[in-house]
């Protein structure tokens, strides 16, 4: 029992207390790092970024390491190792993390570790034990100057919501989707699947309305805080302000925003919302309408979060992909087409004669011999019913007349192998909506 009881405890001991256990373990070999290099930041979808940083040393030795995180620049945390398709935010990736010792020889791989990046502005350090592929551990320790430069925003596609707070100033939550939310009844939590982010900005409005400008933190907008707040006789903590969240593992974690600009810009029914804080910040951006808040008052939008079918006839020698995708809580049964829930949903056919859909701007067809490459087919009566491109409206599962879409322009954007982001305007009609292909077998 006793020599149990100290095999156990030997292998429930932690990486770092086996790295100096002498004679049975080899001891690490120390290496201490004097630079560090940014070898390219890849987007792996909607907000998922690849690090690639190499460290060397003074003789010449290199450590090259992939991080996964989410920003334009690599953030400050524990990383631990993970397999490509598994790797997420605070992972480094087997297979592209590596050691390369003077003089050109052979990149050993790293096989697990927990390397510890920490960071001061531009200036960063790694510190942690590294077991490589010949069995050998590196004990790494140093830094170097890596300066990130905003690129592409990470983007949140869809309004969550738009509220006049009627207190001087409006509030708009934007989300990536991709997790849902459910209360728990019990312990009067949220509780979360999937992962996503959502962008909360609280905007000082006099009027109730979103204006263009840029927006500075305290007297443009408000920044991020917890406020206290009385219900029933019990006071609790609440998020309020500018808030970036970050949704997984369960959990909703804030980052409080309290730096950095807001800039606006509308064109037609369109808004464009960045909060952009520079260097060593986050950079992001939603683009599309925000009818509740528009300084018009004449704009009519949809926001769709339900993609109910994508079917592809290029097997029947139509170059016809036709998705249709729903707002609330509207569904269809496959087989009998019934509709259920209330809401509105909305066709969109689009030349395609692989299946495939393109990243781009579709221009309207309005006929048969115009439905080419690159367009959409405005809406008409078929012998089956409606046509091409159109809405409807679902009432407590009861569909009423559609409308056809005649005008406008439909943007697609999303990068292969990710969900499609549909922004189509029609007047003062702005439908928006996603759409993963790979889910309906494409």
């Amino acid at each position: 029992m006793i020599g149990a009881l100290t095999a156990m405890t030997l292998f429930a001991c932690s990486e770092s207390s086996l790295d100096d256990l002498q004679g049975t373990y080899k001891a690490p070999e120390e290496v201490t790092v004097t630079a560090a290099a940014d070898q390219g930041v890849e987007k792996d979808g909607k907000t998922k970024r690849l690090y690639n940083v190499s460290f060397s040393t003074a003789n010449g030795d290199v450590l090259t390491m992939q991080f996964v995180g989410d920003g334009y620049f690599l953030h400050e945390a524990a990383f631990t190792p993970a397999a490509a398709a598994d790797a997420k935010k605070g992972n480094y990736v087997l297979g592209k993390s590596f050691y390369t010792r003077k003089g050109g020889g052979l990149a050993l791989q790293v096989t697990r570790g927990i390397l510890t990046v920490g960071k001061a502005e531009d200036n960063y350090t790694i510190s942690g034990s590294l077991w490589l592929e010949d069995g050998n551990v590196i004990r790494v320790s140093g830094g170097g100057v890596i300066e990130y430069v905003p690129t592409d925003p990470v983007e949140v596609p869809l309004l969550k919501s738009a509220t006049n707070n009627y207190d001087g100033s409006i509030t708009m939550v934007f989300t990536t989707g991709g997790y849902t939310e459910t209360l728990n009844m019990e312990t009067y939590q949220m509780e979360y699947e999937g992962t996503g982010y959502d962008l909360q900005v609280t905007i000082y409005s006099a009027d109730g309305k979103l204006h263009p400008g840029t927006y500075e933190p305290g007297t443009g907008y408000k920044a991020g805080c917890q406020e206290e707040m009385e219900f029933w006789g019990q006071k609790y903590l609440v998020d309020a302000g500018t808030i970036w969240y970050t949704i997984e593992n369960g959990q909703k974690t804030p980052l409080y925003i309290a730096n950095g600009k807001i800039e606006v810009v509308k064109t037609g029914p369109t808004y464009t919302v960045t909060l952009d804080q520079g260097k060593g910040g986050i950079l992001v951006q939603y683009d599309g309408p925000i009818a509740d808040l528009d300084e018009s008052g004449d704009v009519e939008a949809y926001t769709m979060t339900n993609a109910l079918s994508a079917v592809c006839y290029a097997a029947y020698g139509a170059p016809i992909l036709d998705v249709v995708l729903a707002t609330g809580d509207v569904s269809v049964d496959p087989a009998t087409y019934a509709y259920t829930g209330n809401g509105t949903y909305v066709q969109f056919e689009i030349y395609s004669a692989d299946g495939m859909l393109e990243p781009g701007e579709y221009t309207i067809a309005t006929d048969d011999a115009s439905f080419q490459p690159g367009t959409f087919r405005g809406g008409y009566d078929s012998m089956w019913g409606a046509g091409g491109t159109f809405y409807n409206h679902v009432t407590d599962g009861a569909a009423g007349v559609p409308t056809y879409i005649t005008e406008g322009t439909l943007t697609v954007s999303g990068t292969t192998g990710t969900p499609r982001t549909f922004t189509l305007v029609a007047g003062n009609k702005v439908f928006k909506g996603i759409v993963d292909l790979k889910a309906f077998g494409f």
